[in-house]
């Protein structure tokens, strides 16, 4: 994630939730976060999930969504 993050910085804006703080306690909840399994959610430009990943997946899973994401800002 820290490399899609770097390549993509000033386009897509990545946030990490801590799950060890109770800060991010509504987030975990609000997007069913499960304990143990990575959980991963793209957002539009007007803050609609467009897709989420839970487990483990790969950088080419994830990055082949974001032109569709990207694309919609424009429009």
């Amino acid at each position: 994630m820290y490399e899609l993050q770097a390549e993509y910085q000033g386009e897509i804006e990545f946030l990490f939730v801590n799950i060890d703080v109770e800060e991010s306690a509504a987030q975990m909840a609000e997007y069913g976060f499960v304990s143990g399994t990575p959980h991963l959610l793209l957002f539009d430009e007007r803050g609609e999930v467009v897709r989420q990943w839970f487990g483990a997946f790969t950088r080419e899973q994830v990055e082949v969504m974001f032109p569709a994401v990207l694309g919609a800002e424009s429009n």
